[in-house]
């Protein structure tokens, strides 16, 4: 099944014999909003324009060369392979970043969350909205940066290089472990251990409730 054009679709879309997938292609500058109360559950690609959804359920979500927005709803695993991500509200299971730039405003990703590459902005705020409940890994060049709301469990895993993998300004993040790349904590506070296991690791303002252990790497 494939969406062309603009506009908002309000009819529901929900599974059927042999379910396949579903192709966003709205084009360069367009919007395809799905409003209805859909309960499809296959796997849905956005090659072009952009997907906005505002309730409903939908399955996993690639977007590809197009972007993916989501107002409410449930959707599964969402991938950001170049075409960008912005989760202001709802739920999605996990959240994998390949290239460009996710943002996380009032969304929940229930789920892990890995940063292969491009950048995960969480500017969510201190009651829950913007938020990544499960563990966060950060691999190679990618990046998460969290201006406001919460984060669980982050695993640095990133390039040394000297520009940072993880930046955190405002917000919570249950625990910080280090083994490689750089970590700047402006502010905020890790409210379990910061393990310190390689790579480096700049406290300017942060608050760490939990203990601090360096095994290696340089912690400041």
């Amino acid at each position: 099944l494939t969406l062309t054009g603009t506009g908002s679709f309000a009819g529901i879309i929900e599974d059927g014999t042999g379910t396949t997938d579903l192709d966003v292609d709205a084009g360069a500058g367009q919007t395809v909003g799905l409003a209805g109360a859909n309960t499809f559950t296959g796997g849905t690609t956005v090659s072009s324009g952009t997907l906005q959804m505002t309730g409903g359920t939908l399955g996993d979500v690639d977007a590809v060369t197009g972007a993916f927005d989501q107002d409410n709803g449930a959707v599964g695993a969402v991938t950001n392979s170049g075409g960008g991500v912005t989760l202001d509200g709802g739920t999605a299971s996990s959240l994998t970043n390949t290239t460009g730039i996710a943002t996380v405003t009032a969304g929940q990703v229930t789920g892990t969350t890995t940063v292969n590459g491009g950048s995960v902005v969480v500017n969510g705020t201190d009651d829950a909205t913007g938020e990544l409940q499960g563990d966060t890994t950060i691999n190679g060049t990618g990046v998460l940066t969290l201006t406001d709301g919460n984060v669980g469990n982050v695993i640095n895993d990133g390039t040394t290089d000297g520009s940072d993998n993880f930046t955190m300004a405002a917000g919570t993040a249950t625990s910080l472990q280090n083994n490689s790349g750089d970590a700047t904590l402006n502010g905020g506070e890790i409210t379990g251990a910061t393990d310190v296991d390689g790579g480096v690791v700049t406290n300017d303002g942060a608050t760490l409730t939990g203990a601090t252990t360096v095994s290696a790497g340089t912690f400041t």
